[in-house]
C-alpha cells in the first residue's frame, strides 16, 4: 500500500490515473495540460510530460497527444518530444477525441465526433490505412487483446465490429479469410443458382429472404444452434 501526497512542481487538479505498463511501480497522474509520471515505491516524480493524455505503448517510451481541438502525434515520453505527426494541427472547433494504442502496438486508433470516423494509422511509418464513417455517434470504443479488432458501440445501439487488415501485415490475409462472413460468401459462391443444400433449402442469390435465411443459419451454427429463424425487412 502505497500513500503519496502529490506535491510535485506545477500540480493542478488531475482528471485521472495510469498505470504504466512497463514498470508496476510507475503511475502516470494525467491533467488537462501533462501527464505527470510517478515512482510509487520511491514516491518521487519522475518527470513531466506536457501535451501526453495518459495513453503509451506497452515498452512505455511513447505515448499520444491528440488534443480536442484536433491533431494526432506521436510523443517520446522520456525527451518530451513529438517522434511524429499523424495528423496536422487544424482548427476544427472543441469535440470529442478517442485516441489508443491496439494491444499489438503497431496501430493507434483514432476517434473524432465532428466527423464520426474511426481512423487507424500505422505506427511504423505513420500512414493511416483505414478510414470508418461510423453510423451515429460513438460511445463507447476499444480493442481486442491481440490488437487486429476494435469494436464499437454507437448511440443508435449499433454494436459494430472491425477488422484491422493492414496490408503490410502477412497475417492479415489469414486472418480475413478466417472471417465468418469470407466463409459464407466462399460457400455460396460455389453453388448454382436454385441448387439444394443438405438440409434442403435452396440457394438464390435473387431471393433476398433465402440469402437472409442462409446467413441466419450459419450464424446460429457458429453458436451452435439447432433451430434459427430469420426475419428481412425491406
Amino acid at each position: 500500500m502505497y500513500n503519496i501526497h502529490l506535491k510535485y512542481q506545477n500540480y493542478i487538479e488531475y482528471s485521472h490515473l495510469v498505470a504504466m505498463p512497463h514498470d508496476s511501480n510507475w503511475i502516470a497522474v494525467i491533467d488537462p495540460e501533462k501527464g505527470n509520471i510517478l515512482d510509487l515505491k520511491k514516491k518521487a516524480l519522475v518527470r513531466s510530460v506536457p501535451r501526453w493524455n495518459g495513453n503509451a505503448m506497452q515498452e512505455g517510451k511513447i505515448g499520444l497527444y491528440a488534443p480536442t481541438r484536433g491533431g494526432l502525434e506521436l510523443i517520446n515520453l522520456k525527451t518530451t518530444k513529438t517522434t511524429k505527426v499523424l495528423i496536422p494541427k487544424v482548427a476544427e472547433g472543441v469535440f470529442q477525441v478517442t485516441a489508443f494504442f491496439t494491444e499489438s502496438d503497431k496501430h493507434v486508433v483514432y476517434y473524432h465526433s465532428r466527423h464520426r470516423t474511426v481512423r487507424v494509422f500505422r505506427i511504423s511509418d505513420g500512414k493511416m490505412i483505414a478510414n470508418y464513417k461510423t453510423s451515429a455517434e460513438v460511445k463507447a470504443i476499444a480493442g481486442n487483446e491481440q490488437g487486429n479488432f476494435i469494436v464499437i458501440g454507437c448511440l443508435d445501439g449499433s454494436l459494430t465490429t472491425l477488422a484491422i487488415a493492414d496490408p503490410e501485415e502477412e497475417s492479415s490475409q489469414e486472418m480475413l479469410e478466417s472471417l465468418p462472413s469470407r466463409r459464407l460468401n466462399r460457400r455460396l459462391s460455389t453453388k448454382e443458382p436454385g441448387e439444394v443444400e443438405e438440409e434442403g433449402d435452396v440457394l438464390n442469390a435473387k431471393n433476398p429472404m433465402g440469402t437472409a435465411l442462409q446467413v441466419a443459419r450459419f450464424v446460429a451454427k457458429a453458436r451452435g444452434i439447432q433451430k434459427s429463424r430469420a426475419c428481412a425487412v425491406s
